[in-house]
């Protein structure tokens, strides 16, 4: 980015950042301020994105909901639609078998991204499972944000729980299963279906079309513990033996899709998901 550029993109209007009226002193994740939030906000490059569609002045509001996450709500002023993100975060502490101590780590409970521009889902982005309304396809600049508050708070990285197997594969580029039996079987899921698309892998899941050739039975996708590492100690564990041969001792697949059990089962899949 140029320095034009950056300076523009801090160049705020005041009165579109607002904190929780309720809970004015809060700071999300118990550290940062709103002027921390929007300091990430630019960095991450959502300002831009936001800016680029045309989305802005934006509000963003901090607080914590009814459940005790720490919550970050961007919305239009005056717009009582759905709100453009509404992400919800924890603390946690995970360990397991073959962790050697246990993993502080930032937990997404919710995310949920709304694009107001866009009155159905566009060609080159169909709906995936799960999805009700087009997304606003900022997961990278969140997923950056992420990155900054784990930095700043010293925490060994961020987890999340896909619901969907599109997620899992999306998180993919960076993330690993803490458990690496889960690592295993979408390494394998993906270098079976190179070539296909993302839509149909994840539909394909959902309609019950996932074949595993060594059962001859459906494969199901069970979510799992997703994280991002930070910390030495995380990416350590890794690259250790007992996580590698944990990969390499388990034996899955391959995967095919059943073509015609796809095309019987997606429209009823559809229309559940």
């Amino acid at each position: 980015m140029s320095g034009r550029g950056k300076q523009e993109s801090l160049s705020f209007n005041t009165s579109a950042w607002v904190f929780d009226p309720d809970k004015a002193d809060t700071r999300f994740l118990g550290l940062h301020t709103l002027d921390d939030i929007k300091i990430f906000v630019v960095k991450s490059g959502l300002d831009r994105h936001l800016r680029d569609k045309g989305l802005f002045p934006y509000n963003v509001k901090i607080g914590v909901d009814d459940e005790g996450l720490w919550l970050l709500l961007v919305t239009l002023p005056g717009d009582d639609r759905l709100p453009l993100i509404d992400f919800r975060v924890s603390r946690v502490r995970k360990s397991g078998p073959l962790m050697h101590s246990p993993f502080d780590l930032l937990k997404i409970e919710w995310l949920s991204t709304f694009d107001p521009t866009l009155k159905s889902f566009p060609e080159k982005r169909p709906r995936l499972p799960g999805q009700k309304v087009p997304g606003l396809g900022c997961l990278r600049h969140l997923l950056k944000m992420m990155h900054f508050s784990s930095q700043t708070l010293r925490m060994d990285g961020f987890l999340d729980i896909p619901e969907h197997l599109h997620l899992a594969i999306m998180y993919a580029r960076s993330f690993r299963f803490l458990d690496p039996v889960c690592e295993k079987i979408l390494r394998t899921l993906l270098g079976c279906f190179k070539g296909e698309t993302l839509f149909k892998i994840s539909w394909a899941a959902v309609a019950g079309a996932i074949i595993d050739v060594s059962t001859g039975l459906p494969w199901i996708y069970r979510p799992a513990e997703q994280a991002f590492a930070i910390s030495h100690s995380l990416r350590e564990y890794y690259s250790s033996k007992e996580y590698l041969s944990g990969m390499d001792s388990f034996k899955t697949g391959p995967f095919v899709i059943d073509d015609a059990l796809y095309q019987k089962n997606i429209s009823m899949a559809m229309s559940k998901g």
